[in-house]
Formats: structure tokens, sequence, C-alpha cells
């Protein structure tokens, strides 16, 4: 039988199958045992069913993403989440850059999802940073790369993320980096010795011994920017000293196109050395109308990007008496954006019964713990807190099982001075076996799970 030109693209792709009678009998044996049903994970191998599937669907005038590439980073990255997720394949595409999911898993509001970024116009645009997208959807999560094709411009990454609702995972993406980069600014346009007594407004902060901001000015100083970065300016908003604390309040006007999103101080003391103890960070942001402060860095969102004015405060401890021989340094942080809008929703495997929530109440240091939900991805505390301060160090977050006590990940502490409670989560480095935890352990207090 003649097949025409599309048949025989199929047909070819059949045949380039490889059956993996390992894995096939191995998953026949395991749907056999009549005392264990077979686990409910599926490792990141297709079998022959899921791999003609995809062939039919992904077979395309762009070939879909080198699923050998993305196999052998995550295998480099993180081999232990390729025994739980699954595949999925799902795409959107504007502005010439295809985002793709490769393979996700859901353990209720929780997910890891592992996508890649493709540009497709040919102009390959797209480098190792580029997958340091804005993601609109996520409450709280982590963003990691894991490698970079130049052959395809196309670069890998895992997504653990928290949605704010239950159901399907929803990913909406308005931004993607081109390219990203630093520099330094010596000197600061603007020295101690040559400062005054700043104006300020109340502001309540998350220091309870200080309840105020530098009053944010609409323009300033203009921070020099690099060639070809010179669309959205951002400035010194304020700056001075009080009560033997220098004060610096930089400013950025933030619309989500091409822009310099970050600056950081830098102040050197006159011994040479820089100042790193004692250091403060205040974020807020205010709406473009200059108005409505949000505090501690929080963006509006209202379903699309918003844009608005964001304001970093940063203090450090400086003798008055010395002031001129202090040195200020600016280093800038900034990134070569592309707007779009690129929407997908992932259906796969939502795993509930493989999360455990706990309610109690259990003081840790500074912190009274009242609820905590583990999944194989993260290990989630709730509950209020007392007399801590920034900066203080953050507690650790251990899981105890019969072989003994682990760490768990990378964690991360988000404070809500207004209800004096916070949120402490440690992402996993590898996925959590939740049936074999006996405990939780904070610091050195251990919460026993049943």
């Amino acid at each position: 039988m003649k097949l025409d030109k599309k048949e025989q693209i199929i047909s070819d792709a059949f045949t380039q199958i490889a059956v993996d009678d390992t894995y096939l009998a191995t998953r026949v044996r395991a749907r056999m045992n009549t005392h264990k049903p077979a686990t409910q994970r599926r490792k990141w191998k297709f079998a022959v069913t899921a791999m003609a599937m995809m062939v039919l669907t992904f077979v395309t005038a762009y070939a879909a993403v080198e699923l050998g590439v993305f196999e052998r980073f995550i295998a480099n990255r993180n081999p232990g989440f390729a025994e739980i997720i699954e595949p999925v394949l799902v795409y959107a595409e504007d502005q010439g850059i295809r985002i793709e999911v490769i393979a996700a898993r859901q353990f209720g509001r929780d997910a890891v999802i592992y996508l890649s970024m493709q540009d497709i116009s040919g102009q390959n645009r797209l480098t190792p940073s580029s997958w340091k997208c804005s993601e609109d959807h996520i409450v709280s999560g982590m963003t990691t790369g894991l490698g970079f094709d130049a052959e395809t411009n196309t670069v890998y990454f895992e997504m653990i993320m928290r949605q704010p609702h239950p159901g399907p995972i929803q990913l909406s993406f308005d931004t993607v980096v081109l390219s990203d980069g630093a520099f330094l600014v010596e000197p600061f346009p603007v020295q101690p010795g040559e400062m005054t007594k700043p104006e300020t407004i109340y502001f309540p902060t998350m220091l309870h011994s200080r309840d105020f901001i530098l009053t944010p000015q609409r323009a300033g100083n203009f921070m020099p920017l690099p060639d070809g970065l010179n669309d959205t300016p951002q400035w010194i908003s304020n700056i001075g000293i009080i009560d033997n604390h220098l004060h610096v309040q930089l400013a950025g006007m933030l619309d989500g196109t091409k822009n310099m999103t970050t600056a950081t101080v830098r102040l050197v003391a006159p011994d040479g050395e820089y100042i790193t103890h004692d250091v403060i960070n205040e974020s807020f942001t205010l709406d473009a109308n200059f108005d409505n402060p949000l505090k501690h860095g929080q963006t509006p969102y209202y379903g699309v990007y918003i844009p608005h004015y964001s304001f970093v405060e940063t203090i450090f401890p400086i003798d008055t008496t010395n002031v001129e021989n202090y040195i200020l340094m600016l280093r800038v942080y900034y990134r070569d954006n592309i707007t779009g809008h690129w929407v997908l929703e992932v259906d796969t495997t939502d795993s509930q019964d493989e999360i455990y929530v706990w309610e109690g109440m259990v003081q840790a240091g500074d912190f009274v713990i009242r609820e905590m939900l583990i999944s194989p991805l993260v290990v989630r505390l709730t509950g209020a807190f007392e007399n801590r301060e920034p900066g203080d160090p953050l507690p650790s977050i251990k899981i105890q099982t019969a072989d003994g006590e682990r760490p768990i990940g990378i964690i991360s502490l988000s404070f809500y001075p207004a209800t004096s409670t916070f949120e402490l989560v440690s992402h996993a480095n590898a996925p959590i076996d939740v049936a074999l935890i006996t405990a939780i352990i904070v610091d050195d207090v251990k919460i026993p799970i049943n």
C-alpha cells in the first residue's frame, strides 16, 4: 500500500519506537502480585502505547521537545523526581517562543512540573538564563534551571509550585527572559558625606522597633544602564541618615517589558571592608498612580500583569563621626525580556492519598507550629511567631524514618506581620515517601507522625 507524506512520517516514527521488555515485564509482575497492588508512581519511561500517542499528537512543522535531552538533564539534576512524574506534553506558542510542559505530578495544591522553552522563530534569542520567566499563578514555589540545548535553542527547567486553588494545574506566563546580567556602579551618585536627614512617612515594617520608611519620590538620581537597556528607568528614590543608620531607597517602574529588574546597594566601611552585618531590606510597592502601598514586596495582580512601582529600602549601621570615609556602591541586575501570553492547563494524577496533614500546637524556638502538611514535594509548616526579627537564622527541618534523620531541602520563610503568622516551607531535593516518616524535626523539637 502506498502511503502519502503524512502517513509515511507517522509510519517511520512508529518503526523507531523501542520496546523496553524489562520495564514491561516489571509492570506485568506488579499487576500479578495479589498481596501488594502496583504503585501509582510511574517512572519517566514511556510504554509502547504512550509513545505511540505522543508520536501521533506531536508530528508538527517543528520537532517536539527532544526527550532524550530532557532525560539527560533530569538524570543529572533530579533523578528522584523522574520516578514520580507522568508524561504530559502540552504546549503554547506566542512571540515565536514555545513553552511546553513535558511532565508533571500533582499532590493537592502542590505540583512538580518539568518544562521546556524553545525559540521556534529561528532567531535563537534564548540563553541559558531564559528559564527565569515570570509565572503569575504561583502562590509560592521554586523554579530551577536544568540545562540549555544550544543546538535547538531550548532551555529546560523545573517548577515546584503551590496553586491558589485545587484542581488541574493552571500556568500563565506573561514574560520570557532572553538574557540577564549584572554590572557595578562605583562610586554611587550620592555619597554618605553629602547626606542630610531625610523625610519619612508612617509605614508598618517587619521590625517592631521601627514603623517608618523614607518618603518615596517619583524621580531622583537615575541609575546608568548598559547599552541597549534603557526602556524603563530605575532611580534612587530617597537617601539619608537617621539614628546612626544609613537608609538608601531604590525605586523602579515595572511594566513587564525590557527592564533592569533589581539593584542592590553595597557599603564599604572606612577600613575597606563591606558592611554585611545588621543590613536590613524593606520592600514595598505602589500602584501605577503612585498610591495604594502594598507591604513587603507584594505585586498587584488582577488576572493580568499590572504595571507598578517597586521600592527596596536598604538600611546600614554607620559611624556618623566618620561618615565621609564610607563609600556607597551599586550592583545592578538587569534582564532583557519579551512579553506575550502563554497559557497551559496540565491534567495529571492528583495523589491526595500521599498527603499527610497534622494539626496541633508545638513550640519550636520563636515559632508556634499549628499546622503541618507533608507531601512527596514539600513539608509546609504554618502558625504564629514570637520575637523574631529579619536576619535571624532559618530553623532546620529534618524528616525522621526508621533509617534515621535527614534534611529535606531548600527552606523558605514568609512572615505576615499583620497577623503575626508565618509559613515555613522546605522543598524536597528528592521525593519524600510520606508513609515512612515517623517524625518531623524543627531545630531540636520532634513532632511525631502517626
